[in-house]
């Protein structure tokens, strides 16, 4: 086993640009990936949180200023304990899930689809979430009854 490509990662930014890029087409991503095979499994288990967040730089600018409204990311986060083996497998149906959408999204959509860029999220270093999720907190797993730190008679 090796130690993967980005050890210590937990979390990764899809980023659209270019083209007709917009919010609607960020949401539609997001959708997708949550109902991606592998990543949806993650998803229902509470492992994995998908959701849009506003980019730190308020998106492009083009030659008429900056575009309408935030400009989005989609961000990916494990949740829990992540080896780095269990990331590059997020990284690669991240990817793979991308290009299923962009691909599908040229089918039926006008035009060709937003540029993506896949980005794995640098970890603080200081113990720290590198991201914001929605309500502020990624909320704890409880382990189920019987699990580790609970007694098998259910008493504390």
């Amino acid at each position: 086993m090796t130690a993967g490509e980005h050890g210590g990662y937990s979390s990764i930014r899809v980023r659209l640009s270019g083209g007709a890029a917009g919010n609607v087409d960020v949401h539609a991503l997001r959708k997708w990936l949550e109902r991606e095979r592998g990543l949806e499994v993650l998803v229902g288990d509470e492992e994995l949180s998908i959701y849009e967040q506003p980019q730190p730089d308020g998106g492009e600018t083009g030659d008429d200023g900056p575009a309408m409204g935030a400009a989005m990311d989609i961000v990916l986060v494990l949740t829990g304990a992540v080896s780095p083996r269990l990331f590059d497998l997020l990284l690669a149906k991240t990817k793979s899930g991308v290009e299923a959408w962009r691909n599908n999204r040229r089918s039926v959509e006008p035009g060709d689809p937003p540029e993506v860029e896949i980005t794995p999220i640098e970890p603080p270093g200081d113990g720290t979430t590198p991201i914001d999720p929605p309500g502020g907190e990624i909320p704890p797993i409880d382990p189920p009854e019987g699990g580790p730190g609970t007694r098998a008679d259910g008493e504390e």
